[in-house]
């Protein structure tokens, strides 16, 4: 039973440590933002470089490929992507006139594509979406639009919900409950924020590491918890600080050395791990880390992109559906870390503890490394 526990756990720590997706997010998206001017219609996309490799897609990329790669093979890129875009306008399919491919390194390598469609009858414009579902049915199109003289709107297409009829009126508490599950799916798949998390947790199994003649020794529920509740507030003051400040004044601070020095958190934590001591006083580290974490999260709402109206609404419920992701992640593995450190405390620490800590460190060096690379 107490090898099982312990089992049970690493498999949770090893699923965490080596994603699938190499730069820490488990599912594809896009982030579009169409523009809607006299009988022109314009649709910006942005794709991560990762979301276009694979032989499914037929664009020539493979593993490991950067911007400079997607870039050499603009052609077929830029005809993937429109063959799954289509915009309707007073029931007619409008013509897709030109088209253009850049790169961006900022963050994670991504193209940006831009499709200009000219309608030639006049009424309400119809959004048609058509990418990556065949290879990733959860995939999400996060779209940011704008028709002349109304505030912009968003939407997310899915594999359930691959129309989208702009001119209605949207409700703010729609768009809360929509940036609520946004949210939540962020912290569920982004694998380095969750490493970070599990590293944090598993340190939390022992109240003594063990040392030369002296065995390690299982924390007790209270204390445990004393901690993690420290933890936790002290990640969700900052990150909502630096999250809320960041997406109300973009611009405020750089963001460009976010998603690297988020990979070197994970790095770090990992490590501490491993040091043959119970980490003290951790809480003013993670509320460091945690400022990080929450300029990661900014940026990831300025891609998807806020509604006009009921704006700080939006904000906040994306924030509420951050916590509650994070809450539930804590209420599933805490209970198996501390079962597993009780029942076998020693092999917890080596199995567990070390093991996976070492996997999370490795983990976040790789992050770090594809997130620097051009």
């Amino acid at each position: 039973m107490a090898r099982r526990a312990a089992t049970a756990v690493a498999v949770l720590v090893a699923a965490l440590g080596v994603s699938a997706r190499a730069e820490g997010h488990l599912r594809s998206a896009t982030f579009g933002d169409v523009v809607v001017d006299g009988r022109d219609v314009t649709w910006t996309l942005r794709v991560r470089v990762a979301d276009l490799v694979g032989a499914a897609l037929g664009v020539g990329l493979s593993a490991g490929a950067g911007v400079r790669e997607a870039l050499g093979r603009t052609d077929a890129v830029s005809a993937r992507l429109a063959r799954g875009l289509r915009v309707e306008r007073g029931g007619a399919a409008c013509a897709l006139v030109a088209r253009q491919l850049d790169g961006d390194t900022a963050a994670e390598p991504t193209v940006v594509a831009r499709f200009r469609f000219a309608c030639a009858t006049p009424g309400d414009v119809v959004l048609g979406y058509e990418l990556f579902f065949d290879i990733d049915s959860l995939h999400s199109g996060y779209t940011k639009a704008a028709v002349a003289g109304d505030a912009s709107s968003t939407f997310v297409f899915t594999a359930r919900a691959r129309r989208w009829a702009l001119g209605g009126v949207t409700s703010i508490w729609r768009s809360a409950r929509q940036y609520l599950v946004l949210g939540v799916e962020h912290i569920f798949t982004g694998y380095d924020h969750l490493a970070f998390l599990a590293a944090l947790l598993l340190a939390t199994g022992l109240a003594r590491r063990g040392t030369a003649g002296v065995a390690a020794v299982a924390n007790e529920t209270r204390p445990a918890l004393r901690e993690v509740l420290k933890i936790v507030t002290a990640f969700t003051a900052a990150h909502s600080l630096t999250l809320i400040a960041s997406t109300l004044r973009p611009g405020l601070v750089a963001t460009s050395w976010v998603e690297p020095a988020i990979a070197l958190s994970i790095t770090y934590v990992g490590l501490e791990n491993l040091v043959p001591r119970t980490p003290q006083r951790r809480w003013l580290l993670v509320f460091a880390f945690g400022l990080v974490h929450g300029l990661g999260f900014s940026s990831v709402l300025r891609e998807i992109g806020l509604p006009a109206r009921g704006l700080l609404l939006s904000l906040l419920a994306f924030n509420l559906g951050v916590e509650l992701g994070q809450l539930a992640i804590v209420s599933l593995v805490l209970p198996l870390v501390l079962g597993a450190a009780r029942r076998r405390p020693i092999v917890f620490e080596r199995l567990v503890l070390r093991g996976g800590s070492a996997a999370i460190a490795v983990a976040g060096a790789i992050w770090f490394a594809l997130r620097v690379r051009p």
